[in-house]
């Protein structure tokens, strides 16, 4: 269970300019699926190039996050428009994780699926 203050410090984040509007739509596929919840995502696109051995590799992925208190379960293949209402849609391409000590922030791997 997530402290009082750690929840209140998050929702200052994404409260504030840094949260952008978006769009999540869960598994729109599946039965019962395809509900839809406006939310604020924090994102963070980055590349990156890295050697492995004597290979040059370059990475291209799109970490967004979210607030669990937004969204309880994310799956994969859910979707997200980013910014709302006239931005990409992207699809979550892995597992979300909770990788913060009080487990309240989705991070989240997506790939662009429209523009």
């Amino acid at each position: 269970m997530a402290s009082t203050l750690a929840q209140e410090c998050l929702d200052g984040v994404y409260d504030s300019e840094l949260g952008i509007p978006a769009r999540y739509t869960s598994q729109p596929d599946l039965p019962g699926g395809g509900i839809v919840t406006d939310v604020r995502i924090l994102p963070d696109q980055s590349d990156g190039q890295y050697q492995a051995l004597d290979f040059d590799v370059k990475a291209d992925r799109t970490i967004f996050t979210l607030r669990k208190s937004e969204i309880g379960i994310c799956r994969r293949d859910d979707l997200i428009q980013y910014p709302y209402p006239d931005g990409a849609i992207y699809k979550v391409q892995g597992d979300p994780r909770l990788h913060d000590i009080e487990k309240i922030e989705w991070s989240l791997e997506l790939v662009e699926v429209s523009s």
